[in-house]
């Protein structure tokens, strides 16, 4: 039995063109190939040194392709030295972890098109039949089999959607982090130190595992540690300081003198900080999307949060406005007088109501002027 060292069929494949000849008469054609081969016999009887390999290096000439399993450890080298054999090195493809080429069947389940159902469960279905494979020699699995497949079943589920939440996608990896990470009673769901530690265990896993994203919520974390750590020191040591103070821009270290404007505390916080923010979302998002997601999020949030820092510090103001303007027409409103006369307040007839029949308030605005309790008695108040 021979192969020939190159077969160049014309194209298309000619199927009687022969690639092994067992005799003058007999030869394997490729129409044998691609109709199906099976090779029997018993451990060591050459199965792969032998037939195997003839034929092989018989499809490799003939500029055949094709994707092997390789199932032994050895498999892969045997196949790249049939390559060499035959000048078929350019053409392989090797699909592996260390390699350029790679197949994650996880990403694949989930983002492949067409697909009816839930893909949640075809990835559950695909553990559990890896799972199967795996104990198929255990013969004993006593009577609570179907009890612990089911329990397994839901861990999977509820890992493999956490994980396609956070990430977008689904790996081994993750869901080992995911699993690990949590909390096995009831009093770890409500432990504030085991939820600290969960977040820092799974920041990879939320980042999706890129590394500016891990040393981003890293910085984050640290950053915000430091802070409390401020406040505490501060209230430690008795300084009265503003509940409501944001603090002081570490802008006001750079030497702005040259810039064309007066910066100040509100143009900082309500503009500059939450853009410059954005800039650098946008730019991170270029090299980790998940970065510059989570920054131009934080920049919307920074300026939403100045606006409302700042009208609640206005309205503080207008409120003592307000006071005095109370203070000095509250009388002449409720005597009647319109809006023009009264700097605008104006009662409303229920809030009048409500006074002459509460004695409480009564005696408070009667403690205000004796002219507003004979006013609130005679029950002159307008009606508006």
């Amino acid at each position: 039995m021979s192969a020939t060292s190159k077969v160049t069929p014309p194209a298309p494949f000619d199927l009687d063109t022969p690639l092994v000849t067992f005799s003058p008469l007999d030869g394997f054609t490729i129409r044998h190939a691609v109709e199906g081969v099976a090779i029997f016999g018993a451990v060591g009887s050459g199965k792969t040194s032998g037939s195997g390999a003839t034929l092989a290096r018989a499809y490799l000439a003939a500029g055949m392709g094709g994707l092997v399993c390789c199932v032994k450890p050895d498999e892969r080298a045997l196949w790249e030295r049939y390559a060499a054999q035959t000048g078929r090195s350019d053409s392989l493809i090797v699909i592996s972890p260390s390699n350029r080429w790679r197949c994650n069947l996880m990403h694949y389940l989930l983002k492949r098109p067409g697909v009816e159902g839930s893909r949640t469960e075809q990835l559950v279905n695909l553990f559990m039949t890896v799972l199967e494979t795996a104990d198929r020699g255990d013969r004993d699995r006593g009577g609570n089999a179907k009890f612990w497949e089911r329990a397994v079943r839901q861990l999977l589920r509820n890992a493999i959607d956490i994980c396609v939440l956070a990430t977008g996608t689904a790996s081994v990896a993750a869901l080992n982090r995911i699993i690990n990470s949590a909390p096995r009673s009831h009093a770890e769901v409500h432990d504030a130190t085991y939820f600290g530690y969960a977040v820092v265990s799974t920041l990879p896993l939320l980042s999706g595992f890129s590394s500016i994203a891990i040393l981003c919520s890293l910085a984050f974390l640290a950053a915000s540690l430091f802070h409390r750590y401020e406040i505490n020191d501060r209230n430690r040591r008795g300084v009265t300081w503003h509940s409501f103070s944001k603090g002081e821009s570490w802008l006001y270290e750079l030497d702005l003198s040259d810039i064309p404007f007066r910066l100040n505390d509100e143009v900082i916080h309500k503009w500059i900080e939450p853009a410059l923010v954005g800039i650098a979302g946008g730019i991170a998002y270029l090299f980790a999307p998940a970065v510059g997601i989570w920054l131009l999020i934080s920049a919307v949030a920074l300026t939403v949060n100045a606006q409302i820092d700042y009208h609640y510090e206005r309205s503080v103001f207008l409120d003592a406005r307000d006071g005095q303007v109370e203070a000095r027409y509250l009388g002449d409103a409720l005597s009647g007088r319109p809006a023009s006369q009264t700097a605008g307040l104006v009662i409303a007839a229920s809030n009048v109501a409500m006074v002459q029949r509460d004695p409480g308030l009564k005696a408070a605005f009667g403690s205000l002027g004796n002219e507003l309790l004979s006013m609130m008695d005679a029950g002159t108040a307008p009606v508006r």
